[in-house]
């Protein structure tokens, strides 16, 4: 690790949100998708954020281990000047170098290296969880919003079914044929309905509420979401890749 290291960090960060993100949410409109509350809620999340400041820190220190300290100058004169054989001295210049024992320059900088290393795979590790927990919160509300809309469509065609029950209860003609009974089940049923829509309005609600204190927002800001959840093909899950991307293994690996 040296100082051109320094330059790629504030990349880091961004390829951190870029990866932790489904590829659904980066084809979208960045102004309302799942990747852009992922971004926000991990910036906005202090120990996270708090994680990638102290790798930061660790970054600079390593960048300055493995050099030699500077050297010290002192410069002393004299009142009176000092009289030697055939000179006079007016003033001493001294410049002393610290040389530390062989090697240990570069053990200590792989050592700060080392504990970055460490840090920056928390911060990854805590990054990554984070956005999970967004998306599982995010599908969560798309869940329930389905369902919202399956009873309301339900109840609709169970209002049409009541209109056409009435109907024929009052046609001299379908009189025989209709009974009041069925008329008081479709209410009955239909009563039902709208309770269950109450119900899942107020847990959507509450989903929301949820979703923005995760991502330390007002409780009740707006959220924008799509009207209905984008089926996509399961991933086929390669251990190899999980094992060479798994920042829990890599910050084992750091510490030693």
């Amino acid at each position: 690790m040296n100082t051109r290291f320094m330059k790629y960090i504030p990349a880091m960060l961004t390829a951190l949100l870029w990866l932790a993100l489904p590829k659904a949410a980066k084809a979208q409109d960045p102004a309302d998708t799942l990747g852009t509350y992922s971004a926000e809620a991990i910036r906005n999340n202090p120990a996270v954020m708090s994680q990638y400041r102290a790798y930061q820190a660790q970054v600079a220190a390593a960048c300055g281990e493995g050099q030699l300290s500077d050297p010290e100058l002192s410069v002393d004169a004299f009142p009176s000047p000092m009289q030697h054989v055939n000179v006079k001295q007016l003033a001493t210049v001294t410049v002393m170098q610290m040389f530390p024992w062989f090697g240990t320059l570069k053990a200590g900088r792989q050592m700060m290296e080392q504990k970055a290393e460490s840090t920056y795979q928390k911060f990854r590790e805590d990054g990554i969880a984070l956005a999970f927990d967004v998306q599982r919160q995010w599908y969560a509300m798309l869940a329930v919003q389905e369902q919202a809309r399956s009873v309301r469509d339900k109840l609709r065609l169970l209002r049409d079914i009541e209109q056409v029950a009435l109907f024929q209860y009052k046609s001299p003609t379908m009189a025989k044929a209709a009974r009041m009974s069925d008329q008081l089940r479709l209410q009955t049923e239909e009563a039902a309905l709208t309770e269950q829509v109450a119900s899942l309005d107020d847990r959507l609600q509450l989903l929301r509420r949820q979703f923005n204190i995760t991502m330390h927002r007002d409780p009740d800001a707006p959220l924008t979401m799509p009207d209905s959840i984008v089926l996509r093909q399961m991933p086929v899950i390669a251990w190899a890749d999980i094992d060479r991307d798994h920042p829990r293994l890599h910050q084992l690996l750091a510490v030693g």
